[in-house]
């Protein structure tokens, strides 16, 4: 390859890596600066301690035994709680991470008949998880592939409040869990957080083809770099050799 051409590439490989590492810079002193709680939208999230669960003593549970031979496909069964009344969960099939597809029902766990939330549910289980001034305004159901939960497969309850940072509150559609909330700072540090990460399509993941291609020309930054050196030394000495050879005596 020609000089000219190394030298071409070099220098744009330059100019979109010095790109990406001035956001990285950008996105790294923001996300310093910024508060925690403003990153993560927990401003109005209410502690553990705010939340009040009754006692299990008040209520007769049916036997997980009992459960578990009316539903035999369950891999693992689970005691929680939602709205002050005890579920069993159900998860049909086991998967890593909580964010991906997961087969799950609910049962109460007193009756033993199966149950499914509804939007008096979400509201409900939204506001146990909310410490803000705000009120419902109003419930979602958003089956998948939610904008603001880019790697969430499952199906979701958004709740909406009305206090002035515009908090949502989601919840897993299938066992009411708490995914997270989001506000008006979020939308803020999720761009940023895409920025960073080079995560343009929003799939929620750094493990991306905009990431492997920035590496690439990190590496080709490198060797053209390398060759540029290595041309530049070798034109020099033969410059030099051509010095010392006229500049030589001759007979």
């Amino acid at each position: 390859m020609k000089p000219r051409t190394i030298r071409y590439l070099h220098r744009l490989a330059a100019l979109l890596v010095g790109w990406q590492l001035l956001i990285w810079l950008t996105t790294g002193l923001y996300f310093n600066l910024t508060p925690h709680e403003e990153l993560k939208g927990s401003t109005y999230l209410a502690t553990q301690s705010q939340a009040k669960v009754p006692k299990l003593s008040q209520f007769t549970l049916l036997e997980p035994a009992t459960i578990l031979e009316r539903h035999s496909s369950t891999e693992t069964l689970s005691l929680i709680w939602l709205n002050q009344r005890p579920y069993y969960l159900l998860s049909h099939r086991t998967t890593r991470y909580a964010h991906q597809c997961q087969q799950q029902s609910l049962v109460d766990a007193s009756t033993g008949l199966p149950y499914q939330l509804n939007a008096e549910d979400a509201a409900s289980l939204a506001n146990a998880s909310y410490s803000g001034p705000g009120q419902v305004v109003a419930t979602n159901h958003i089956p998948q592939n939610q904008s603001e939960w880019p790697k969430q497969c499952n199906a979701l309850w958004q709740v909406q409040f009305n206090d002035t940072l515009h908090t949502r509150v989601y919840l897993d559609a299938r066992s009411g869990q708490l995914i997270g909330h989001k506000n008006r700072h979020t939308e803020v540090a999720d761009l940023m957080w895409r920025l960073h990460f080079m995560d343009l399509f929003n799939q929620g993941s750094f493990n991306q083809p905009l990431a492997w291609l920035m590496a690439l020309l990190s590496l080709g930054l490198v060797y053209s770099g390398g060759g540029l050196i290595i041309q530049d030394w070798r034109k020099k000495r033969r410059y030099n050799k051509s010095l010392i050879k006229a500049a030589s005596p001759t007979d």
